[in-house]
């Protein structure tokens, strides 16, 4: 039920975009629980990908909704909980696979009139990223993994990423070398993405042309660590 009210909205944003009327009811569904937050977030994201929503005042709304109620929602520890965002670690990393999509679209209709959308986006995204640990994607599948390290890399390379968003992805990296340990396709890929970072000369302790990025820095740490837990 929760799927059919926020497609019905989003339908009606793509012909009334970012209208203040559709917004108070979708707050009020989310508040009330007629639309629980991870069916929303997950169907906006997925529905983010269509260009029928590519308005970015609709855009920058429902970026803007879905932290407010996440916060709202959530109280405190709202910070810390990726589950506020989905229900399973398939639908998450989906939804991370998603946002990092609804990113790279922000920054191709990035123009003058569009200054509100991208940083509604990129909080977004990184407070999305920042909130997953290992064990929320445990059980996820390797292909769902590596998906998103490819719409990762592709953000890296061809995306003037603001540093926020570039940690959060190198964060999001350290994430999935949890998974990786007895994978070597999933191992190669992770690499791939710390090369993708690292070859922008971006992240770099000792700067540009550095061998010793701060995604490696930090896979190195965990690995000495780890046994601790």
């Amino acid at each position: 039920f929760s799927k059919f009210v926020t497609d019905s909205v989003l339908v009606l944003f793509s012909s009334y975009p970012g209208h203040p009327t559709l917004q108070s009811y979708l707050k009020a569904a989310i508040q009330d629980g007629l639309v629980s937050l991870p069916a929303f977030m997950t169907t906006f994201l997925q529905a983010a990908r269509s260009p029928d929503l590519h308005e970015p005042s609709t855009l920058d709304v429902l970026c803007r909704i879905s932290l407010e109620m996440r916060a709202s929602l959530g109280g405190p520890t709202a910070p810390n909980r990726s589950n506020a965002f989905a229900t399973s670690p398939a639908t998450l990393l989906s939804t991370i696979r998603d946002a990092i999509v609804l990113l790279k679209t922000s920054y191709s209709l990035l123009i003058p009139q569009l200054q509100r959308l991208l940083p509604a986006v990129e909080k977004l995204v990184e407070t999305l990223l920042i909130a997953v640990t290992p064990n929320d994607i445990s059980n996820s599948s390797t292909a769902q993994a590596m998906a998103c390290i490819e719409e990762a890399k592709e953000a890296l390379q061809l995306y003037p990423l603001t540093p926020n968003i570039r940690n959060a992805i190198e964060g999001f990296a350290i994430i999935l070398s949890f998974k990786s340990d007895d994978d070597p396709s999933l191992v190669r890929e992770v690499q791939m993405l710390q090369n993708a970072q690292s070859s922008l000369g971006k992240g770099d302790i000792l700067g540009s042309g550095s061998e010793f990025d701060t995604v490696s820095f930090h896979l190195l740490l965990y690995h000495l660590v780890r046994p601790i837990y």
